[in-house]
């Protein structure tokens, strides 16, 4: 069923088949939340991301989860999940090494670089208090849950640009909702996993809301839950 959606980036209308079917049974609810950009928007991001690569030092090699050494940083929360930053996520051979299938990618500034080899679904949010990251938990944690289905077996990285804060939002609100956690459980866990984290406050009150939706109560004060998702 073709149809008309903006693309995320630059806001003109797309024209994208939303047929909804066992290969792609999320198709419309990810267009809705403008998940799509347009060829244009991906061939300027990617001359800029180009750009901004020649002009930048290469990140010294860390090691993965894998125990080998990529370029970037990734860490794995739990069992297929992966939560990583800008580099990781240009990088095929670190995400082969991951074994990732799925490409959470919550920029607006990252193209999506490996479309034919990975599924992706883009969360155009600005790291910033005024960013409303809590529209996007549903369909974020929806893209996940399918992706590691019995059915696709799937291995998820969600990455922003530096990896410790628009990602750790996604990963915890996935862990509240789908792993039966308070949000403050899933911030110790993510703590454990991923001890350098930065989250802006209106994440932090997004998150907050979000475990109220669930639970109709809040585990955490949002003075406990800033300190947790801040760099030790």
């Amino acid at each position: 069923m073709p149809a008309w959606v903006q693309c995320a980036l630059c806001k003109t209308e797309v024209e994208v088949d939303l047929t909804t079917n066992e290969s792609n049974p999320y198709a419309a609810p990810y267009a809705a939340q403008a998940s799509l950009e347009c060829k244009k928007c991906v061939a300027a991001a990617k001359a800029r991301q180009k750009l901004e690569v020649e002009r930048t030092p290469a990140p010294k090699p860390v090691a993965t989860v894998s125990g080998q050494l990529n370029t970037g940083s990734s860490v794995e929360i739990i069992p297929g999940l992966f939560m990583g930053d800008a580099a990781t996520a240009s990088l095929p051979d670190a995400l082969r090494s991951l074994g990732v299938t799925h490409i959470v990618n919550a920029t607006t500034e990252i193209p999506t670089f490996y479309q034919k080899e990975f599924d992706y679904l883009r969360v155009p949010v600005e790291d910033s208090s005024g960013g409303c990251i809590y529209n996007f938990f549903e369909n974020a944690r929806l893209f996940i849950v399918d992706a590691r289905s019995k059915i696709k077996n799937g291995k998820v990285l969600v990455h922003c640009q530096a990896g410790r804060s628009r990602s750790a939002a996604i990963v915890l609100a996935y862990l509240t909702k789908d792993h039966n956690l308070s949000l403050k459980e899933a911030c110790i866990l993510l703590k454990a996993k991923c001890p350098v984290l930065s989250s802006n406050r209106g994440f932090l009150r997004d998150l907050m809301k979000w475990e109220r939706e669930i639970y109709d109560s809040n585990s955490i004060t949002i003075t406990e839950l800033k300190s947790l998702l801040s760099s030790s």
